[in-house]
């Protein structure tokens, strides 16, 4: 079991319900859950405070019924048992410590990854297949350097005036690249862009990782250069 919890927080109380169906198989259906869930159930009570770090546990009964836990909660009575997590805040891991000193912290992913890439156009950037996205992304490319080479032959750099067509399904039209195209900004494929990312939770995907077609990469780009 993986906390951080004490990086950020000096009181931290945690109270193990149990009640993982799946994890102990000799448990009878969901009875043994407070929630009356497959999936087994703590309680963590942080507090900041200028004190000193406390880190206190308590486990109940794993055989104890969910009315047991229910009714033990109600007492409102705890002997705690006090903790020391190891230099990486990791606590609960009696077994293969090691192994899990080598894991991102959390609070490392929530300030290094910030909000990760908002590119204003996911149909267009994103796929599970990378030949497709490679063919629609130099589809949407060719769209808008055809713009730029109307707006070039017009004289009509700078203008703010001019009606883009944002009919042709093929490409989005964002603030960022209308800017562009008045501009007379080129945009050039390359497929070095094409990387693999988590789109969502479970849902790894294709993304064109291209500053100029992501409206805001955040700190995207120096996290991609430590990966």
């Amino acid at each position: 079991m993986r906390k951080h919890l004490m990086e950020d927080f000096t009181h931290v109380d945690h109270i193990d319900l149990h009640g993982n169906v799946r994890k102990n198989p000799k448990l009878s259906g969901t009875t043994h859950n407070v929630f009356g869930i497959q999936v087994g159930v703590g309680i963590t009570v942080a507090v900041r405070c200028t004190e000193e770090k406390r880190l206190r546990y308590h486990r109940v009964p794993e055989s104890w019924r969910g009315e047991e836990k229910l009714a033990w909660l109600g007492q409102g009575k705890t002997e705690w048992a006090p903790l020391k997590p190891d230099r990486r805040h990791t606590w609960l891991v009696p077994e293969n410590a090691q192994e899990y000193e080598t894991l991102t912290s959390l609070t490392q992913i929530c300030d290094t990854y910030s909000l990760g890439i908002a590119t204003n156009r996911d149909d267009y950037v994103y796929s599970f297949e990378i030949t497709r996205l490679s063919e629609r992304s130099r589809g949407f490319i060719e769209v808008y350097n055809q713009a730029v080479d109307v707006l070039r032959r017009r004289g009509a750099k700078g203008s703010t005036g001019f009606a883009f067509d944002t009919s042709d399904k093929r490409i989005k039209w964002t603030r960022q690249v209308k800017s562009g195209a008045v501009r007379l900004k080129y945009s050039d494929f390359d497929s070095t862009r094409i990387r693999q990312c988590l789109y969502r939770p479970f849902a790894a995907k294709w993304v064109y990782f291209d500053r100029f077609w992501n409206e805001e990469q955040y700190k995207q780009p120096s996290c991609a250069l430590r990966a």
